[in-house]
């Protein structure tokens, strides 16, 4: 018999619950309950964004402005950046962005230029305004040449006035003052006779070529007058002795002129090579 200090361990709440039968299976079946339940409102607000997203993506957003213009016309911002219109896709034409893309502006030619490029045609053109012009002055100019007989001046005349073709071959450069070919320019002008085209005049020998030398209007016209003499007589020696020319030349001076620039007056300190073609 146990003494009565010390209690009976059938006896107590300890080993009460121990001999007891706990069931678990209702607890695991609630917490089945409360997982299953949580993630099926999880799958259902997935699927409500996804839904959302998608009527997004289908629906077009229906333009608040009702296609009215957000900023006034009148209003500064409305010019400060304007929206360039999409060109129109050409038919055939695939509107690629190298296509599209914008090129420079090619530049344009000087309006005082008075030599045509290496490259580019003569033209001999008489219906051309600018020949048509030369070859007035021309005429006009070979009465006064100096040192030219009568019967010479007669021929050339002829020779011009009655040229089927004409126009400028190639033009050379002075300093203000200066009369003499530089050496540069006999090497343009080497350069230049050595291209097809002036060839081709070079070995017609019915093809006259006038010298035709100018000043510019600054001083006294008689000595502009002497200066684009001497100017177109230095080219044609040297055409002669430089370059080895042989077929006919006239040098003519045309005087003080602003045929090439009435702003800049170094423009006009040339002597122009021109082909007579009968």
């Amino acid at each position: 018999m146990p003494t009565p200090e010390e209690p009976d361990p059938d006896q107590t709440l300890f080993f009460k619950r121990r001999k007891q039968k706990v069931n678990f299976l209702p607890l695991i079946v609630i917490c089945a309950l409360v997982l299953g339940s949580g993630a099926l409102v999880v799958w259902a607000v997935n699927q409500t964004g996804r839904n959302s997203v998608d009527n997004l993506a289908r629906k077009p957003t229906p333009d608040p402005s009702g296609g009215r213009p957000m900023i006034p016309t009148n209003d500064p911002r409305a010019t400060a950046n304007p929206v360039l219109p999409t060109p129109a896709a050409s038919p055939g034409v695939t509107n690629s962005p190298a296509r599209n893309a914008s090129t420079p502006p090619s530049p344009s030619p000087t309006a005082t230029s008075s030599a045509p490029a290496a490259d580019a045609p003569i033209n001999l053109n008489l219906s051309d305004p600018d020949n048509a012009e030369v070859r007035t002055e021309v005429l006009r100019r070979i009465d006064v040449m100096p040192n030219v007989t009568a019967a010479n001046k007669d021929k050339l005349y002829a020779s011009v006035d009655h040229a089927q073709r004409m126009g400028r071959v190639l033009t050379v450069q002075f300093e203000k003052g200066d009369a003499v070919v530089r050496a540069t320019e006999i090497e343009r002008i080497k350069q230049g006779l050595n291209t097809a085209q002036v060839k081709q005049l070079i070995d017609d020998p019915t093809v006259v070529f006038v010298i035709l030398g100018y000043a510019d209007q600054k001083g006294n016209a008689k000595v502009n007058a002497d200066i684009s003499q001497s100017r177109a007589t230095s080219v044609l020696n040297a055409l002669r002795e430089k370059c080895g020319f042989l077929n006919v030349m006239h040098a003519v001076a045309m005087g003080g002129s602003t045929m090439f620039s009435d702003k800049q007056a170094e423009k006009n300190r040339v002597v122009e090579i021109w082909a007579v073609v009968p």
